[in-house]
C-alpha cells in the first residue's frame, strides 16, 4: 500500500473565531482575501542534453549555429501563447539536467567518439540557460508576468551551500568555455580538463560530501518541487518537468503517481517527453505530456537532508561510488516496478521507502525530549 499522510484540517483564522465570523459581509471579505493571496506560478525544469540543449558541433557543420532560445522556438511560441490565454504571475525556470555541479557540466561539454575525435559539443548548460531566460524575460516585458531563473542546484544541498551558490561557480567556468567554442579556440579541451581537475581537487581538499548523480532524477525532481513550494508558499503551482528519455519519465510517473504525498499539495506536477529534432532548420520539437499528478503532501523544508539520505542509501547499495560521486537510481531502491500485464505496472514501495518516509517524518516533526516538553 502506498504511504498516506494524515490530513489535518486547517482553520480559517477569521472564519473560526469571533461573533461576526458568519456575517455575509465577513464571508465576502474572507473569500476575496483568499483569492487575492493565491498566486499562479508556472515552473519549467528543463533537461539539457538531447532535450533543450543544442549541439554546437553538429549545428556548425550544417552552418546553422543556434542559441538555446533559437533552438527551441516552438517551445517558446507555445509558452508565450499559453501565457497570453492563461497568464501566470510568475514563470520560473530551473536546470532539470543531471548537470548539477561544475564537474558534471564540464565533463559533458565535449563528447568524444570511440576513435578519440570530437563527436559533440554543447558548452555549459548554465550559461545557455541564463541567456535563454533573459531572452524570454525581454519578450514578456510589459506583461504582468515575472520571468526568472531559479539558480538552485542539488550540489548546493550536498555541499551545504546557499541555493544558487554552485550555479554561480559553474558560470565562472562555463562562460569562458562557451566563448572558446564559439570562436573555435583550440585550447578549449585543455581548459576544460584543467578546470575539471581544479574543481575536483577543491572538493577533496575541503573534504566536501560526495555529489549524487541520480540516474532517474527522482531526488532532483523531489528537491526542486519542495524548494519551489517553499519559495512560493502563497501560490498554486504548475510544475513542468521535461526530459527526452521515456525510461526516466516512466519511473518518475510510476513513483510519484503511487505516492503523491511526496509532492507538495499546492503543486501539480506535469511530466513532458521533449525531444528536439536536429533535422529541422529552426527550433522544432516533439513534445508530449505523459502525466499530470496533483500533490497531496506537506512541504519538506528539509529537502536537502532528504536527498542526502537518498544519496547515502544508493551509496550503500550501488557499486558505482567514488571519492567525488555516488551514481545510481534512488527510485529503483524505493519502489519495485512489477509488470503484471500488457502496459500495466504495479508499484510496490520497498522497506527502503518506508525508512525514507520515517526519516523524513522525524525531521519534519521532531520529538522534543527537553524538560520544557514534559
Amino acid at each position: 500500500m502506498p504511504f498516506k499522510n494524515k490530513r489535518i484540517p486547517m482553520l480559517e483564522s477569521l472564519q473560526d473565531v469571533g461573533f461576526f465570523s458568519h456575517h455575509p459581509l465577513t464571508q465576502k471579505v474572507i473569500a476575496l482575501t483568499r483569492v487575492a493571496a493565491i498566486k499562479k506560478v508556472a515552473v519549467h525544469s528543463c533537461d539539457f542534453d538531447g532535450c533543450f540543449g543544442p549541439d554546437f558541433f553538429l549545428l556548425k557543420k550544417k552552418g546553422q549555429y543556434q542559441s538555446l532560445y533559437d533552438y527551441n522556438t516552438s517551445f517558446v511560441t507555445a509558452m508565450r501563447e499559453e501565457n497570453q490565454n492563461n497568464p501566470s504571475d510568475t514563470i520560473c525556470f530551473m536546470v532539470g539536467s543531471s548537470r548539477q555541479d561544475p564537474m558534471t557540466d564540464l565533463n559533458a561539454c565535449m563528447q568524444m567518439n570511440a576513435r578519440g575525435s570530437l563527436a559533440s559539443v554543447t558548452g555549459s548548460c548554465f550559461y545557455e540557460m541564463q541567456q535563454f531566460v533573459e531572452k524570454i524575460k525581454a519578450e514578456l516585458q510589459g506583461s504582468r508576468t515575472i520571468v526568472s531563473l531559479d539558480l538552485f542546484l542539488t550540489a548546493d544541498s550536498y555541499h551545504n551551500k546557499k541555493p544558487g551558490e554552485t550555479f554561480l561557480e559553474c558560470m565562472s567556468y562555463g562562460e569562458a568555455f562557451l566563448w572558446a567554442i564559439e570562436h573555435d579556440k583550440k585550447e578549449v579541451g585543455p581548459v576544460r580538463t584543467e578546470n575539471y581537475h581544479r574543481v575536483a581537487n577543491d572538493i577533496k581538499e575541503k573534504r566536501l560530501e560526495r555529489l549524487f548523480t541520480d540516474k532517474t532524477k527522482f531526488s532532483l525532481l523531489y528537491a526542486q518541487m519542495h524548494k519551489m513550494a517553499l519559495t512560493h508558499v502563497d501560490a498554486n503551482m504548475d510544475f513542468h518537468f521535461y526530459d527526452d528519455r521515456p525510461d526516466i519519465l516512466n519511473v518518475l510517473q510510476y513513483a510519484y503517481q503511487n505516492s503523491p504525498e511526496l509532492i507538495p499539495s499546492n503543486l501539480k506536477l506535469y511530466l513532458h517527453c521533449y525531444a528536439m529534432d536536429p533535422s529541422l532548420r529552426t527550433g522544432g520539437s516533439k513534445q508530449a505530456m505523459i502525466a499530470k499528478i496533483q500533490g497531496a503532501g506537506k512541504v519538506d523544508h528539509t529537502y536537502g537532508d532528504s536527498i542526502k539520505w537518498l544519496r547515502d542509501l544508493v551509496a550503500k547499495r550501488a557499486p558505482q561510488t567514488g571519492d567525488l560521486f555516488v551514481i545510481g537510481s534512488s527510485a529503483e531502491l524505493l519502489f519495485n516496478f512489477l509488470q503484471i500485464g500488457d502496459g500495466i505496472i504495479e508499484v510496490v514501495p520497498t522497506t527502503d521507502f518506508h525508512d525514507f518516509i520515517a526519516a523524513r517524518q522525524a525531521r519534519l516533526n521532531p520529538v522534543c525530549t527537553s524538560v520544557a516538553c514534559t
